[in-house]
């Protein structure tokens, strides 16, 4: 025939005639050809149109006409309108090839499997496989001749003789399989994985075999097997084989192991996924990592408690120092104070000013006892600050014949009781500004102290007098001394505000020198900042903490 030229060179492995044609298997690479003695016509079919392979071996058709082709990756079944279902290993067959293949009375189809015969009931779907049940085993039905005789009998050739299948008489039982799970131990034995049974193994143990086997021992060598890892491998099934053990390599973790079992038609699984655990080293549990923590926790703990102890010493320490500073600094200004009154005294004797000599004596006493007292303390009420200076101006007074001035200004917000300051900070300013910048002025003296709260919560204390000025009164004091002269009662009331500052920073002292139009000296303004202790107790604590 013209139309079958192109199967001159190919190695025909069978023929399968049709009702107007035939078809014919071509290997190693013919794949299945469909020849139509109507219209003369060849039609090829191959792994490119549907096929598995083109590696094809036997052909038969069905009542239906299904035709069946064999081929080295499995089954494909073409319908009579050319649509093609192929069936694979793992669903429905033990092994890819399908040899030998024939047309039973009965309409099932029979085949060859390498070791095995399969029944395909093209009514129901199911594969069904003769193996070592039914008594053949190892046979090798490796791409043998076949054929149905008129009996209804199929035989198969063997590597070693042929079978004879009777599809009338033959019974098909199916038992079901029961699949077991086995590790091997460090001490080479074979331990059953039970479900009810969580297994434990240490992390010296992380190269673990599991081993496989069914209940069937005719078949044992027969069934597929797959099995998953939960936490390996994404957990996905693997490829299903004949190998009934497979080795693992694993990180220490929690895993969940599945196993299943094909013996041709189902798949049968181990009664439950089997758990176990593969613990970390003792250095990475968490108890250990909890204890390392904590440990580190408390080392931590424990350096900043020293350091915040030792830096509250330090403060402790430095807060002492400054108060001993602070009482030594009163201890010099006290007696400076008292040499200067005891001065003012005597100069009323000495110039029979007997009267006026008394009663500087009478308030000196009372002034001088108050001064004893506060000496002792670091902080006073702002009312006994106040009577202090009030009996020193009008001491003052006295000595100046009375042609001094003095007024003084509180703010109304001011409770001068509830207010505590340190003490003897005023009064060596208004002092040095009654001896330094009142006493060389002729004719009326003023003199005016002004306190209020300003905002920071800090006393704000201005003292102004009209006196000479500070550059006046320097070269007088020059003249008469020879040389420069501090006072010494303001550079202790300096010293102790640096002192205050260290813990109340706010605290200052600016002094001003106060001019009239024509440029000629109007007096001194101070303005003094110092902390109300009272009021600043909670950030003295701050600093003391």
């Amino acid at each position: 025939e013209q139309g079958l030229q192109n199967l001159n060179r190919a190695r025909i492995v069978d023929i399968l005639p049709v009702e107007n044609g035939l078809w014919v298997s071509s290997s190693p690479r013919g794949a299945a050809w469909r020849y139509s003695f109507i219209d003369k016509k060849l039609e090829w079919f191959n792994h490119k149109n549907g096929l598995l392979t083109d590696r094809v071996y036997g052909l038969t058709a069905d009542r239906a006409g299904n035709v069946y082709v064999g081929s080295y990756s499995g089954l494909s079944i073409i319908s009579p309108q050319d649509s093609i279902v192929n069936i694979v290993k793992g669903k429905g067959l033990m092994s890819p090839r399908v040899e030998s293949i024939e047309t039973a009375h009965d309409g099932t189809v029979w085949m060859t499997n390498n070791y095995n015969l399969l029944r395909y009931d093209p009514s129901t779907g199911d594969i069904f496989r003769l193996g070592g049940r039914e008594g053949l085993t190892g046979v090798n039905f490796a791409i043998m001749g076949s054929t149905v005789l008129s009996s209804g009998q199929i035989v198969f050739g063997a590597a070693k003789g042929f079978v004879i299948v009777d599809p009338a008489t033959i019974q098909l039982k199916r038992a079901p399989l029961r699949v077991f799970a086995f590790y091997r131990d460090t001490a080479g034995r074979e331990i059953e994985l039970m479900d009810s049974i969580q297994q434990r193994f240490t992390y010296k143990q992380q190269n673990i075999r599991f081993s496989f086997a069914v209940s069937d021992m005719m078949v044992a060598d027969e069934v597929l097997y797959r099995y998953r890892l939960s936490g390996h491998n994404e957990g996905s099934w693997s490829t299903p084989s004949l190998n009934s053990s497979v080795d693992f390599s694993l990180d220490p973790a929690s895993y969940t192991f599945e196993v299943e079992a094909y013996d041709g038609l189902d798949w049968f699984p181990l009664p439950a996924p089997i758990q176990f655990v593969i613990s970390p080293p003792w250095w990475k549990q968490w108890w250990f990592l909890g204890l390392v923590l904590l440990s580190a926790v408390i080392l931590i703990w424990i350096y900043f408690r020293s350091r915040i102890d030792k830096y509250r010493n330090e403060l402790k320490v430095a807060r002492q120092i400054s108060d001993l500073e602070s009482r030594a600094l009163r201890a010099q200004m006290n007696p400076h104070f008292v040499f200067n009154s005891l001065n003012a005294i005597q100069e009323c004797i000495v110039t029979g000013k007997v009267e006026e000599a008394y009663t500087y004596l009478s308030k000196f006493s009372r002034l001088l006892r108050m001064v004893l007292e506060h000496s002792d303390v670091a902080e006073i009420s702002l009312e006994e600050e106040l009577e202090v200076l009030d009996l020193y101006i009008s001491l003052e007074k006295l000595r100046f014949k009375n042609d001094m001035h003095y007024h003084f200004q509180l703010a109304d917000d001011i409770d001068p009781e509830e207010i505590t300051i340190a003490p003897m900070l005023i009064q060596p300013h208004l002092e040095n500004a009654i001896w330094h910048g009142l006493r060389h002025k002729e004719g009326q003296k003023n003199l005016s102290l002004s306190i209020k709260e300003n905002p920071n919560g800090y006393l704000e204390v201005i003292i102004v007098d009209d006196g000479i000025g500070r550059l006046k009164s320097a070269e007088i004091r020059q003249n008469r001394l020879g040389g420069s002269h501090n006072s010494k009662g303001r550079q202790l009331s300096e010293n102790r505000m640096d002192i205050l500052r260290k813990s109340y920073p706010m605290t200052s002292m600016t002094i001003t020198d106060l001019y009239q139009g024509d440029g000629r000296s109007a007096g001194t303004k101070i303005m003094l900042i110092i902390p109300m202790l009272e009021k600043n107790a909670a950030n003295a604590n701050k600093l003391n903490t």
